[in-house]
């Protein structure tokens, strides 16, 4: 059974993959802001979902995208 960071993780990677679909933009390199798409009270999962390769943190710190295997984590065969 998956843990409940985990589980919070995944709607996190959604969330942000569901963002980066609006409006044609490719799901994979489309860059959100950080504190659009994270909550405040999300600062656990966000580390856990970057730490699992699922999310990408942009060198300045204030944008994320999903990655290849971010989308693999919540589409299963969606790596693109």
């Amino acid at each position: 059974m998956p843990s409940d960071k985990r589980t919070r993780a995944l709607a996190m990677v959604c969330r942000l993959h569901a963002e980066g679909s609006r409006g044609g933009f490719s799901r994979l390199g489309f860059w959100s802001s950080l504190d659009l798409v994270v909550k405040a009270s999300e600062v656990d999962e966000l580390g856990y979902a970057i730490e699992q390769g699922w999310i990408e943190l942009a060198p300045g710190r204030n944008l994320v995208r999903v990655t290849a295997k971010g989308a693999r984590a919540i589409v299963p065969g969606d790596g693109n």
